[in-house]
């Protein structure tokens, strides 16, 4: 039997955020690291200023619209595929880590070794 998603929000609740989420999106933006990642934001349409990214709503609400229900993050191991979106359910990490923590050197970048 499958179970209906749990509704943790009202949908007035989620507007909030989403409107919440576009607003940080157009008036602060994100750093952006990848000079092509960058090139590929500017011809899109959005405002690249050095390092930082912003985006107009109307250009997020556009792309939102291109996405699709549900997908499939495929793994070099062909038993650990995970579906995401409609009635599946993951819990996951889906980055390595980003920093740590060495007693003797201090905080550093961390690898696939570390991550493991």
């Amino acid at each position: 039997m499958q179970a209906p998603p749990a509704e943790i929000a009202t949908p007035e609740q989620i507007e909030r955020i989403h409107q919440a989420s576009l607003a940080i999106l157009r008036d602060i933006g994100m750093d952006v690291l990848d000079p092509e990642a960058r090139d590929i934001y500017d011809r899109a349409g959005a405002r690249v200023q050095g390092q930082r990214v912003r985006f107009d709503p109307a250009m997020v609400e556009a792309v939102i619209r291109t996405a699709p229900a549900e997908f499939t993050l495929h793994s070099w191991h062909p038993d650990r595929l995970l579906r995401i979106g409609g009635a599946w359910l993951a819990f996951g990490s889906v980055g390595s880590i980003s920093n740590v923590a060495v007693l003797r050197r201090g905080r550093r970048t961390g690898n696939r070794r570390d991550y493991r």
